[in-house]
């Protein structure tokens, strides 16, 4: 278990992010964001979010979802990413993985496919 002063590796972002628009389907039945995650051989991954490297904390990820994305996130999205964070966060990435490995969108979508976002809502 990782503790709230650890940074967040780019691995550990990739899962965060899956776990979030999973989150985001569910809750408001929209996407946090358009960029699609693939089922790649060592979890699930947006592409596009290589380039981020080591952040801490939510409000970091608030922060680089908002400028590398260009979105405007409301109070009520900048909530539920803290809650994401506050469910998620706790893990390392490699738990992550794991969890991400075994759920059904996962699991359901060929290796480097595209996962429907149907399938990601919770």
């Amino acid at each position: 278990m990782e503790t709230g002063d650890d940074l967040i590796s780019n691995n550990k972002m990739q899962r965060l992010l899956y776990y979030a628009q999973g989150t985001m389907l569910a809750l408001k039945n929209k996407k946090l964001f358009d960029d699609d995650i693939c089922a790649f051989h060592y979890g699930p991954a947006v592409e596009s979010v290589q380039v981020i490297k080591n952040i801490e904390r939510v409000g970091d990820l608030t922060m680089n979802l908002t400028e590398f994305y260009e979105l405007v996130i409301d109070d009520k999205t900048a909530s539920l990413l803290e809650k994401v964070y506050e469910t998620f966060g706790q893990f390392s990435a490699g738990k992550l993985t794991e969890m991400s490995q075994k759920e059904k969108p996962f699991k359901q979508t060929a290796k480097c496919q595209v996962i429907d976002c149907k399938k990601i809502k919770k």
